[in-house]
């Protein structure tokens, strides 16, 4: 019999007889547990599920995902535009089917998500790019795509040099791979494919990314480019590059980094 105090670990025992002279007392115990209590912590992250949908393709605004957490039952859906809402956030790549889940709930032990979404068929194609100076290159799409549901892969290789002098090569691919593949989810009903390409801005909204595109070129040689802002219409954000065909910079304007293209003023990109 005896007493133990478990929060300095000393130990207070009184035996029932005398042990023999020069034999050892055992004693045996557990170590604490391999985790942490933080039931009454804040500010911790929540937890993430990333996984891919069966389908690839996924409708935008279709996409509902349903749990359990305390009996209660959570639901989070789409916005339409690649972003989960309601009661968890994260992402939804509708060309690939990746999707991040954040809930703000947790799963109850044992649950289960049931996520339910329409997807059509992904139409692919293969391509052969030649881009230009500033590394841009056209493709041209049967179809208008629907808004968040392009899906571009490409492999590219570079030679890079040793300061000895030799050189070597080397590949480096998008982590989807494919050369020259680019896949979509066609816009219902179809449409006929744009006359003047636009490119939607930064995946959360933002109007204030600039996209760099054609300027024209310099007077003493060499091509410009100039920074885009976003514009808004009834359909989005979108970028719409000037039509740069013909304009040349003097040394002058290049100089001070801006010229009106169009009648409107653009500056040059970088300067």
């Amino acid at each position: 019999m005896g007493t133990v105090n478990y929060a300095n670990g000393s130990v207070s025992v009184t035996l029932p007889a005398l042990p023999d002279v020069s034999s050892s007392i055992i004693f045996q115990w557990g170590e604490a547990s391999a985790f942490v209590n933080r039931s009454s912590a804040t500010g911790w992250r929540l937890p993430e599920h990333a996984m891919r949908l069966p389908h690839q393709g996924i409708k935008p605004g279709s996409l509902v995902i349903k749990w359990t957490s305390g009996g209660v039952l959570r639901t989070a859906t789409d916005n339409g535009h690649g972003a989960l809402q309601g009661a968890a956030t994260g992402e939804i790549n509708y060309a690939s089917a990746a999707l991040l889940l954040r809930p703000q709930f947790m799963i109850d032990a044992g649950g289960q998500f049931a996520i339910e979404y329409d997807y059509a068929v992904i139409v692919s194609k293969n391509v052969v790019v030649t881009p230009d100076a500033g590394g841009f290159g056209a493709i041209t799409l049967d179809t208008v795509p629907a808004p968040g549901t392009v899906a571009v892969a490409w492999v590219s290789v570079r030679n890079v040099s040793a300061s000895s002098g030799a050189s070597s090569s080397g590949t480096s691919a998008a982590k989807d791979g494919g050369n020259g593949k680019f896949s979509y989810l066609p816009q219902v009903p179809p449409a006929p494919a744009p006359v003047v390409t636009s490119r939607v801005p930064l995946s959360d909204g933002s109007t204030t990314g600039k996209y760099m595109a054609q300027g024209g070129t310099r007077a003493s040689g060499g091509s410009v480019y100039i920074e885009v802002a976003a514009t808004s219409s009834p359909t989005g954000n979108h970028y719409v590059p000037p039509d740069a065909a013909g304009v040349v910079w003097t040394d002058a304007e290049y100089a001070a980094g801006v010229k009106s293209i169009g009648g409107v003023e653009y500056r040059r990109w970088g300067a």
